[in-house]
């Protein structure tokens, strides 16, 4: 394999909007910072958390960058990385001065060593200057060379300031390269959601057993290796967002920190209720969908899944140019608390404390959270997970401690936001009709209480289908 090259006219495009952003944003979302430091420690494997400082190497350099400290100033760079990194780097030299005005230095750090004296260098160049110093604060010790940095810096009495949404300004508008990685995202996400509906029904259909957690692994050992999906992408460049998440038979969580539970799939004693949430990375680019699937619902069930559906579409009408965050959060809440035919004001007092955030490198950017107090304006061009959440839904008509008394709705979408005057995208085209999430079994002689004790294993038939998206609910289209 030959030495990793960048795209150079991305990298001086994107470096163009980080410094732009910065001027515009210098006395309010960037602090007053005159200098920005990020960086990173080692990789770390199967860890799925999510830095900014990453998610910046990713969006300027095509590549992320581990074990690296990057200090950003008006004029200039200085980074200091080692081995092939440090390789890449030199290779935007000439781009970043040409296309950029901006000076690079690189400090090559040797083999073994943790770094502190290369980035020495750095923390001397900041106090030559007295550059007020921005950094993510929540990622200020990542690392040791940031650990350093930042020690140095503390003792020196400077003050650090946080540049957090400075950053995801300067990131939030997708360009035409990132829209590319975000619908294959979302062609992985659909399809990989279409597969777990495929399994469902079997399941349903053939009166099987299987659990939350095998469902689970199944998933993403299909957004892991595409081919299972009838996509071409290579495995290298795809991700989950996080564990598939499946839930029935009264215990829902709709945090995406919630972990499907090794209790069998809660089908056999409708009305019954499936939540699914499934998210992908294609180059680490990230899509979302969830679906809320019911079996035989009764019609006060339709009537509240109707209403939720409806505020969730609420919610997509109002993402668009120049609206705040709050503002859709309100259009959803006003949806539920107006929806005829059930009791809006419950719904609404159930709501999530939020609606989505934007995604993108990142799969929560909490600069841009969909909630009641986020005054942020929303840019064209920008991509949200648009979930709209209910959860400790009654059904009255079930026995009291039963697994079909308390259920969730939860509905979400990836959504591009559209140019000045334009309507919002929906990227996730998986069917969400009432009468496309709903199955009617009709069967009211078979009451299994048993699907849904735990389970040590599945049935030995259990498997991947090849054909994972079809015509049934889940079915995934190619995004527009």
């Amino acid at each position: 394999m030959g030495a990793p090259t960048m795209d150079d006219a991305a990298c001086a495009a994107r470096m163009r909007c980080l410094y732009e952003t910065w001027r515009a944003e210098r006395d309010g979302a960037f602090g007053g910072a005159s200098a920005l430091v990020v960086g990173t420690g080692a990789n770390k494997e199967d860890d799925l958390r999510y830095l900014k400082a990453v998610a910046l190497e990713v969006w300027l350099f095509s590549y992320e960058l581990p074990d690296t400290l990057l200090m950003f100033t008006e004029r200039g760079m200085h980074v200091v990385a080692g081995g092939k990194k440090a390789a890449l780097m030199e290779n935007a030299r000439e781009v970043l001065k040409e296309e950029c005005g901006l000076d690079l230095a690189v400090h090559v750090k040797p083999k073994g060593e943790d770094g502190a004296a290369q980035a020495a260098a750095v923390v001397e160049a900041i106090k030559s200057e007295n550059l007020v110093v921005g950094m993510v604060m929540k990622e200020k010790n990542e690392g040791a060379m940031m650990q350093y940095v930042t020690k140095a810096l503390g003792e020196a009495g400077m003050e650090i300031k946080d540049v957090t949404s400075g950053v995801s300004l300067a990131m939030a508008a997708k360009d035409e390269k990132e829209l590319g990685f975000v619908n294959k995202a979302v062609t992985l996400t659909s399809k990989a959601l279409g597969f777990a509906v495929k399994e469902m029904e079997a399941t349903i259909e053939d009166e099987k057993k299987l659990t939350h957690a095998k469902l689970s692994e199944m998933t993403e050992d299909a957004i892991i290796d595409p081919s299972r999906l009838g996509l071409k992408f290579p495995p290298e460049d795809v991700d989950i967002c996080y564990p598939p998440i499946f839930q029935s038979g009264g215990e829902y969580d709709l945090k995406y920190s919630a972990e499907s539970a090794n209790t069998k799939l809660h089908y056999a004693s409708p009305p019954a209720v499936v939540h699914m949430s499934v998210g992908a990375r294609y180059t680490q680019y990230c899509a979302n969908v969830g679906r809320t699937y019911m079996v035989d619902p009764t019609p006060a069930q339709e009537a509240t899944y109707a209403a939720i559906l409806a505020a969730q579409e609420a919610g997509i009408a109002a993402l668009v140019d120049g609206a705040t965050c709050a503002s859709v959060y309100e259009a959803v809440k006003s949806s539920l608390t107006s929806a005829e035919g059930v009791d809006g004001a419950t719904l609404a007092s159930k709501l999530n404390k939020n609606v989505g955030t934007a995604m993108g490198l990142e799969f929560r950017d909490m600069t841009f959270v969909l909630n009641g107090k986020c005054e942020t304006k929303i840019k064209a061009g920008m991509l949200f997970n648009l979930a709209v959440g209910v959860q400790g839904l009654k059904e009255p008509s079930a026995k009291e401690g039963s697994k079909n008394e308390t259920y969730a709705v939860m509905i979400a979408d990836s959504v591009l936001v559209g140019a000045a005057g334009e309507t919002p995208s929906v990227l996730t085209t998986n069917p969400k009709g009432v009468k496309e999430i709903s199955y009617i079994m009709n069967d009211d002689d078979d009451d299994d209480d048993d699907d849904g004790a735990t389970a040590d294993e599945n049935d030995d038939d259990e498997r991947a289908r090849e054909d994972a998206v079809g015509e049934r609910p889940g079915d995934a289209r190619e995004p527009r």
